[in-house]
Order: C-alpha cells, then sequence, then structure tokens
C-alpha cells in the first residue's frame, strides 16, 4: 500500500479501483515473497539498531 501511496505522489499516479498485473499468479506471488521477505530482514535491522549495551 506504501508503494502505491509513493508513486501517487511521485508520478500523480491515482488509480482507483483494482490493479490488473500483467504476469502469472506464480510470478506475482514470487515477487510478494521477495518483498516480504526483504521488507522482515529491514525490520529486524532496525529492531537491533537501537538496542544500548551496557558495560
Amino acid at each position: 500500500m506504501k508503494l502505491l501511496q509513493e508513486a501517487e505522489e511521485e508520478f500523480e499516479f491515482n488509480q482507483r479501483g483494482t490493479i490488473n498485473i500483467p504476469c502469472h499468479i506464480q510470478q506475482f506471488q514470487q515477487v510478494r515473497g521477495m518483498i516480504d521477505k526483504e521488507n522482515s530482514l529491514h525490520r529486524h535491522h532496525h529492531h537491533h539498531e537501537y538496542k544500548i549495551s551496557s558495560f
């Protein structure tokens, strides 16, 4: 959803309703899985970024 909001802001993309993606569902699911994995890694990375160690 955030990607669509960024596209709307940058490229004046204002699609209402459904979006047609011209690919096979397996390809879409693979890309979606890659995005989810990358987002998970970023969340995991940021989680440790704020830890404070005590001496």
